[in-house]
């Protein structure tokens, strides 16, 4: 089930779930659908829809629509309710493995393995280099009170201090197999070109009410 969207009921626009990282699969099962019939999380709605055995064929990408119970709001972690009307999203088979031990989450491994070509006009490869080895960050410096995130892990966090040679960071945001993951600890101010600052307004609001939920429950 990917390119979750909803349909929202006072302007009529999509919203779409974000997949940045495994966020989607943190949101099909912690997000809720609330109206007079009762809450239920999108991932609950598209197994009812799965029971009705729908006549389609899996092996290519699918698109499907749901309507919802009329006066239904999409609650988000760390969101605003909004009425939304329907449901949508494509689905087709994938191939899936299951671990004999635990792993990190697949969207990580993907990002961790990532590579990144620099070419010349025709084609020639000059140079070769995993996406978490670029200093990405070089040109600004780390900041206290400033988000950032790390591309490579698809990890955002917060800049709580800066003492000496050493950082501390808060992880607001890591995904990891539908959960997560927050956490706080230093690292060696050293590391900190690999830190991208966090732009977007939408982000950056989300971020701030998850970092005041997790003060407050300390």
């Amino acid at each position: 089930i990917y390119g979750v969207r909803f349909r929202e009921a006072n302007s009529g626009k999509m919203s779409e779930f974000e997949d940045w990282g495994g966020r989607l699969s943190y949101l099909m099962n912690h997000s809720t659908l609330l109206s007079a019939a009762g809450e239920r999380t999108p991932n609950q709605f598209v197994y009812e829809w799965q029971l009705t055995q729908p006549a389609i064929n899996l092996d290519r990408e699918t698109q499907v629509e749901l309507p919802l119970p009329s006066g239904t709001e999409l609650c988000e972690p760390h969101g605003k309710p909004v009425p939304v009307l329907a449901m949508l999203f494509c689905c087709s088979l994938v191939e899936l493995a299951i671990p004999k031990q635990p792993v990190p989450d697949n969207h990580v491994l993907q990002g961790v393995r990532k590579r990144v070509e620099l070419r010349d006009s025709s084609g020639k490869v000059h140079h070769n280099v995993r996406l978490g080895d670029l200093p990405l960050g070089f040109d600004s410096p780390v900041q206290q009170g400033q988000f950032y995130e790390l591309p490579s892990m698809f990890n955002r966090y917060y800049c709580e201090r800066i003492e000496d040679d050493l950082v501390t960071w808060t992880l607001l945001e890591s995904y990891q197999h539908g959960h997560l993951v927050q956490a706080t600890f230093t690292q060696k101010i050293k590391y900190s070109s690999h830190y991208v600052q966090v732009a977007d307004s939408r982000t950056l609001d989300r971020l701030r009410q998850m970092l005041a939920r997790l003060k407050s429950r300390k």
